[in-house]
């Protein structure tokens, strides 16, 4: 467990780093560590909160009621080399055939994965989307890495469509709450 801790120890030094060259390139874009608790990558679907899909024409984004947005590059990228680890990581998608599969890699490292596992940045989780009929969508979760996993471990779970007029509720994020904050940009003070 030391070892584990001290990984992902040094994983979120490295994401704050990145933060922190981040500030100094865009000004007065000021973003408090604590990101207002996002739900990471897949707790975020497996609350009792609603989500929502919406399919652009490159870019497909799973939003959740809990703070922070999934974005799927739907144009062939591949996962970038250098990507610092975040709890919604970097996900890239592709039809095959009825199914929406999309692949997330750079996770922050540390616990969180359904059944008690665990995640690095290099962990990988495949997500399969399948309408089973026209009102239950359903989800079906790999998750990829050699070095935690004796084999991959995969679970699925089923949602129900919700009538025309369900929305997901925004969640509520106060930056000023020392346990909260998000991503903000500074107004030009006067």
């Amino acid at each position: 467990q030391p070892a584990a801790k001290a990984e992902a120890e040094a994983e979120v030094a490295k994401r704050r780093a990145a933060e922190a060259e981040l500030e100094k390139k865009e000004g007065n874009v000021y973003r408090v560590p604590a990101d207002c608790n996002e739900a990471a990558l897949t707790f975020m679907m497996q609350h009792s909160g609603a989500f929502g899909i919406v399919q652009g024409e490159k870019t497909i984004l799973v939003i959740s009621e809990s703070p922070g947005t999934q974005h799927v590059f739907m144009d062939g990228r591949p996962h970038p080399q250098d990507w610092a680890p975040s709890r919604r990581g970097h996900s890239v998608g592709r039809w095959e055939g009825n199914s929406l599969v999309i692949s997330t890699t750079g996770l922050e490292a540390g616990g969180g994965v359904p059944g008690g596992g665990r995640k690095r940045p290099e962990t990988e989780v495949v997500e399969r989307f399948t309408l089973r009929d026209p009102t239950h969508l359903v989800v079906n979760f790999t998750w990829n890495d050699p070095t935690i996993y004796v084999k991959p471990h995969s679970y699925e779970f089923t949602y129900e469509k919700q009538p025309a007029d369900a929305y997901a509720f925004e969640s509520w994020c106060d930056v000023t709450d020392p346990l909260q904050g998000q991503s903000i940009v500074i107004p030009p003070q006067k």
